[in-house]
């Protein structure tokens, strides 16, 4: 039979998550680093939360809504690699900001020169973290 504590550990989440929602911290974050930029209409848009619904992407930027969404899983890789993605995506903001109404590729000229104003200069386009898909059986 199970003791209590054997029991607990196996009840425990194997992947520490964030809980879902925005995070105060980061935003202010990513404030400073846009005022740094020149960019202060979009540092007082800027919008950082956790989400339960990103899956094996680490982060995601939607420029229209100037909100940058991160993995919860992220959480457990641990500073260093929460901050890069967060100026990953912030750099997608930026230039997006930049550009203007002008259509840009995603992963092209005006975000690689973000990446280096953000202080990450020869950001890769994709991350390599193992973040496990979980595969649903269809009804």
């Amino acid at each position: 039979m199970l003791s209590f504590s054997q029991l607990e550990f196996s009840l425990a989440p194997s992947v520490v998550e964030k809980p879902p929602g925005r995070d105060s911290a980061l935003e202010a974050l990513a404030r400073d680093l846009l005022l740094q930029q020149g960019a202060t209409t979009l540092a007082a848009q800027v919008c950082v939360e956790w989400s339960a619904r990103l899956r094996t992407a680490a982060g995601r930027a939607e420029s229209g809504a100037a909100r940058i969404l991160l993995n919860r899983r992220l959480w457990a890789h641990g500073e260093a690699e929460i901050d890069r993605t967060l100026r990953h995506e912030l750099a997608h903001l930026l230039a997006q900001f930049r550009a203007g109404r002008r259509r840009i590729p995603p992963h092209g000229i005006e975000w690689r020169r973000a990446c280096v104003d953000l202080g990450i200069g020869g950001e890769a386009r994709c991350h390599n973290l193992p973040f496990p898909m979980r595969r649903q059986r269809r009804r």
